[in-house]
Parts: structure tokens; C-alpha cells; sequence
């Protein structure tokens, strides 16, 4: 997936203390992903179900997700993001999880 449409403030938008941070940290690329939607948009689930990441609010996905996988996992900063999101979030640093999706034909 491109970055594009990867909701890249998602972990940013969690505290320090919660545990989406050192999930995250803990993913190699590789790791296999489970697509969940909910609201229109596809979350991404650990092997253990929890939550690491989600499609952006644009993202539309015409084909049916047959499987995801961490395709890498990139660090954002406070100051990537635009100006007028930055009170959103709650930690200066956070890691993105970059996924690769199959589809189905």
C-alpha cells in the first residue's frame, strides 16, 4: 500500500503509554496482518488481534482482501505531519506499519 493510503497518524494519535507503540515496534517485515473493516475502513490486526494500524479515510478498496503481511515499518515525527493535525498528536515519534495487501481478482 502507499502511504497515501495508510492513516500515518493513527499510532501518533495514541499516548506513550499505550501498547499500539510497542506493538508495532515488535513487527518485522513479514509478519502476517488480519484485514478487519469497521467504519469503511480496513484495520490491521497483529497475529495476536490487536489493532496496529488502518486505512486512510480516502482509501476505497474494490477487491475483496484476501491477505496482508508488514511490508515495513517506517518512523513519522510530530513535524511531518501538516500543521493543523499536529494537536492530534500525543507523541512526538511513532512508527507506521507499511502493509502489503493481496486481493482477490
Amino acid at each position: 500500500m502507499a502511504l497515501n493510503e495508510i492513516d500515518i497518524g493513527f499510532a501518533g494519535r495514541h499516548g506513550s503509554e499505550s501498547a499500539i507503540h510497542d506493538l508495532i515496534a515488535k513487527l518485522k517485515p513479514g509478519a502476517p496482518l488480519q484485514g478487519k473493516v469497521e467504519n469503511n475502513r480496513y484495520l490491521f490486526l497483529d497475529s495476536d488481534g490487536n489493532v496496529v494500524g488502518r486505512t486512510a479515510a480516502s482509501f476505497r478498496l474494490d477487491r475483496q482482501l484476501e491477505s496482508s503481511e508488514v511490508a515495513a515499518v517506517v518512523i513519522r515525527y510530530n513535524e511531518d505531519s501538516e500543521e493543523q493535525y499536529r494537536h492530534f498528536n500525543k507523541v512526538s515519534r511513532w512508527e507506521v506499519v507499511v502493509p502489503k495487501v493481496v486481493l482477490s481478482e
